[in-house]
């Protein structure tokens, strides 16, 4: 056996002892306890006076501990009371409004809008009078007015010959075989029959741009000068001046 385990040994036999002893010195108390039902009660105090004696009474045996008090119910909310209203007092209805009588509207009747021909005004262009018995160039219509608006008449096929008794700035006035009168476009009639001939004026012209008075004035020409004609349109003559300006003088002019 080695030094370090002989040293051990005593050691743990003495505390085996010493555990043996604190069993035994258990069990005398347990005992005692177990013979005397309670202890008597011991002053404690000092021997000479001073403090007045206290004592310690042990709890009986078997007593129930107190029961645990019950915790406070919680204060209830205060109510608040609703504040009370005055009634509204009843309302009348307001009395009934005796019934109108109406009288029934007369049906009207709208007058239908005339077509779009009938609509046009008549025009106030007086046609300067003019004679004459010209060619249709092209397919055209007879109109009532001298306007592409106007109620068309009767068709004009290119060929047919018309005569001619007025003239405006833009169509001539025809008569027709039923007695009445129309109006032609200047574009579709052969207007200018072609000559070559110079002339000497014997009166000052104005050169207008179309064989009527309604034409717009170009240029004049004066007495006593010669004029190329290069036309006849009705009652005005085409010519051509020197600067190659083409316009239209009255016949008047070299009589």
């Amino acid at each position: 056996m080695r030094v370090r385990d002989r040293v051990r040994f005593p050691a743990l036999a003495i505390a085996m002892l010493g555990l043996a002893i604190f069993i035994a010195a258990g069990s005398r108390v347990a005992h005692a306890q177990a013979a005397s039902p309670g202890l008597s009660e011991t002053p404690i105090g000092p021997a000479g006076g001073g403090l007045p004696p206290t004592s310690i009474t042990p709890a009986e045996q078997g007593a129930p501990p107190p029961p645990p008090e019950e915790p406070a119910a919680p204060a209830a909310a205060p109510t608040v009371e609703a504040p009370e209203f005055p009634e509204a007092a009843p309302t009348e209805a307001p009395p009934e409004a005796p019934p109108v009588h109406r009288e029934p509207k007369p049906i009207t009747h709208k007058a239908k809008a005339p077509n779009a021909a009938a609509a046009i005004p008549a025009v106030t262009v007086v046609p300067q009078p003019v004679k004459g018995r010209l060619k249709l160039k092209q397919d055209t219509w007879v109109f009532d007015q001298p306007t592409k608006w106007s109620k068309q008449l009767e068709p004009a096929p290119a060929g047919t010959f018309v005569d001619v008794t007025g003239i405006t700035h833009y169509y001539l006035r025809v008569k027709l075989k039923n007695g009445g009168v129309g109006f032609v476009p200047i574009d579709a009639v052969a207007i200018v029959l072609p000559t070559d001939k110079y002339f000497e004026l014997t009166h000052d012209a104005a050169v207008v741009d179309a064989p009527s008075r309604f034409g717009k004035k170009l240029s004049e020409v004066h007495k006593g000068h010669a004029v190329h004609v290069t036309g006849v349109a009705l009652s005005y003559l085409q010519i051509r001046m020197r600067s190659g300006l083409v316009g239209f003088i009255p016949a008047s002019a070299l009589e």
